[in-house]
């Protein structure tokens, strides 16, 4: 990314599906990769657009502030604030899946049981975010994909992702056994672009890591 300011669109945290008014599905991520890749930003003089789902995190100083809880939510303020930007860092945790049936009360435990006593939950998928943005993007603009795999061919399915996607660069963070990459936790993460280039990997701290991320960026736009 150029030394000029840029207008970047960064999104972070979970999204959450909600079963019925009190019940949602969700996953473990806390933003902190996401909150810091825009506070890095801001810092170096860029324009930041922080579209997040619920965390327990205070926006950096300097940031425009889009909260959304949904999936879809966040599907349309991207379209709405990528639409002016120079570049989208899709760090959110997005739900794959969302309930079929949205229950408007509060669903009863002994409500759809089964004969054994377990429940089945119906599940659809939700828009793939990144994606869709990739697809309707203009001509230079920057898109930025994340990628949570344990297996050992982590770095493989993210060269697939970015691919398949048509993404101008993949943040391939590996899950190691027993442990998340959640909170302040150190990372290991590869940065993939198109290409057979075999990427490093680099093992910190999330603010380094958002520090070295943006500045892979710097010959892209």
């Amino acid at each position: 990314m150029s030394t000029k300011n840029q207008h970047l669109v960064v999104t972070a945290g979970p999204t959450r599906e909600a079963l019925d008014p009190v019940r949602f599905l969700s996953n473990q991520s806390s933003g902190t990769f996401g909150y810091e890749i825009a506070r890095v930003a801001v810092r170096r003089g860029h324009t930041v657009t922080l579209i997040s789902g619920p965390t327990a995190l205070k926006p950096p100083a300097g940031v425009e502030f889009i909260p959304v809880i949904t999936a879809r939510q966040m599907g349309e303020a991207i379209h709405t604030h990528f639409a002016r930007a120079q570049a989208l860092i899709m760090a959110a945790a997005v739900a794959d899946y969302r309930p079929k049936k949205l229950n408007i009360s509060k669903i009863k435990k002994t409500k759809g049981l089964d004969k054994e006593g377990g429940w089945a939950l119906e599940l659809v998928p939700n828009p793939d975010l990144v994606a869709e943005a990739s697809s309707k993007r203009r001509p230079g603009q920057i898109v930025v994909g994340f990628s949570l795999d344990s297996r050992a061919q982590w770095i493989a399915e993210a060269k697939r992702k970015l691919r398949e996607k048509g993404l101008d660069l993949m943040v391939a963070c590996r899950l190691e056994e027993g442990k998340g990459p959640f909170g302040d936790a150190p990372l290991s993460v590869a940065f993939v672009v198109p290409g057979d280039v075999t990427p490093e990997i680099h093992r910190g701290e999330k603010p380094a890591l958002a520090r070295q991320l943006l500045d892979k960026l710097k010959p892209l736009c």
